[in-house]
């Protein structure tokens, strides 16, 4: 759980930080149609290549991707192709990184959700799921309980999780309420 509300979060706060980049940038002249050019990578996966002539710069796309990079802690591939994803919602919502700025958090937990879905796909948990869990969790608990009690704890919600929501994908759909009901529970133990 604590896994799909940092990739919510990461979202929020990953526009937060192209705004305030972009606030930085110089004025342009008026934006024409973004135009990304989808490119494979050696994984097979999708990395959308920045063109000048859009509506963002590829300094603005670098920052963006960059940003979402270093706050998820994820595999490389997986990171990728999150990143991507996210960036390509926004890029196809907001022609300028200026209009992004706009982005509601409503929108991006939205955009998260979606990313996240294809991200984490149909299959049951697999040894990539739980140990992606498992490390991105005890990162955030280690903070908030320490090393001790970090590992038990992220045990604990990894075991609720799993018997409550079989497909990873479907862990989007949790409520906050079930979430606050199993941390009390866990942190308990």
């Amino acid at each position: 759980m604590r896994k799909q509300f940092l990739f919510l979060l990461s979202a929020f706060l990953l526009t937060a930080s192209l705004h305030a980049q972009s606030s930085k940038a110089k004025p342009k002249a008026a934006p024409s149609k973004p135009k990304l050019v989808a490119k494979k990578t050696t994984s097979g996966t999708k990395q959308y290549a920045a063109t000048t002539a859009a509506g963002w710069s590829t300094e603005e796309k670098t920052v963006f991707f960059n940003a979402c990079i270093k706050e998820l802690n994820w595999s490389k591939d997986s990171s990728t192709r999150y990143c991507n994803c996210m960036l390509a919602k926004i890029e196809k919502l907001y022609p300028s990184a200026k209009e992004s700025e706009n982005l509601t958090q409503e929108k991006a937990v939205e955009l998260a959700k979606a990313c996240l879905a294809s991200e984490v796909g149909s299959s049951n948990w697999g040894a990539k799921e739980r140990t992606e869990f498992s490390k991105q969790c005890e990162a955030v608990a280690t903070k908030n309980v320490g090393a001790d009690k970090a590992k038990s704890y992220c045990d604990c919600m990894l075991v609720k999780i799993e018997k409550e929501f079989p497909n990873p994908a479907d862990v989007s759909q949790m409520k906050q309420e079930t979430v606050a009901k199993w941390a009390e529970e866990c942190n308990k133990q």
